[in-house]
């Protein structure tokens, strides 16, 4: 009837508001650990000296209770990686600036989410990076990046999209797959939805899409304090 159909669509808004949130929740909690870090004395004064010993224990309390961060790392202020947590250090020298965070995070006033890339270290895995330029006035310390490994957000997101036949999917600004709950779905591929572009921006709402050679009903909403 229209009353039942009228409810489930209200559910399903409901539903997609609530998982946004609950993802925003960790970009803004990794957002603001960045930022609380980076306000370190000894943190600043091993970007300054290069010292990425002296790095790793601040590295390592960026990661510390989280389920979602992949590794951590410092950089200079060229994109040099200094450190890293866990340790890769046949990386640790090498020049990173052409990363889209590293250049993000550097144009920014504040912490800085990326689109889905696929990672180097290790290879093939899928991330997405929330990243940090440390400034003292107008010079250029250095930038934390926090590699997020979204599809570790699927299990937290299951009671919401536990209906049959219901696909959780979180992509970024260019329409790229950051994670998903049906496991056969390709991470970092495109998703043609042409009514999701038409929309307005930063816009909740619903339509139906033809996914897989299917007919679907697509319910979104945008995750606040990303590009997602």
């Amino acid at each position: 009837t229209g009353e039942l159909a009228a409810r489930a669509a209200t559910e399903r808004v409901g539903s997609a508001g609530l998982a946004a949130n609950l993802v925003n929740e960790v970009i803004l909690g990794t957002g603001e650990t960045l930022r609380q870090v980076s306000t370190r004395p000894a943190l600043r004064d091993a970007l300054r000296r290069r010292d990425g010993v002296a790095l790793s224990e601040h590295l390592a309390d960026l990661r510390l209770n989280s389920t979602t961060i992949a590794n951590t790392s410092a950089f200079d202020g060229r994109g040099v990686l200094l450190q890293r947590d866990p340790p890769a250090a046949e990386f640790v020298g090498r020049d990173f600036s052409d990363r889209a965070y590293l250049r993000g995070a550097m144009a920014s006033a504040s912490w800085y989410v990326s689109n889905a890339y696929v990672s180097r270290m290790p290879a093939g895995v899928v991330l997405a990076s929330v990243s940090f330029a440390v400034r003292e006035g107008p010079e250029l310390l250095g930038v934390l990046n926090t590699a997020l490994e979204p599809s570790r957000l699927i299990s937290a997101l299951q009671p919401i999209g536990g209906i049959g036949g219901r696909e959780i999917l979180i992509m970024d600004s260019e329409r790229q797959v950051v994670a998903s709950s049906d496991p056969s779905r390709e991470l970092a591929s495109f998703v043609d939805l042409p009514a999701l572009d038409r929309s307005p921006a930063r816009s909740q709402g619903t339509f139906a899409a033809r996914l897989r050679g299917a007919e679907r009903i697509v319910t979104f909403a945008p995750i606040e304090n990303s590009p997602w």
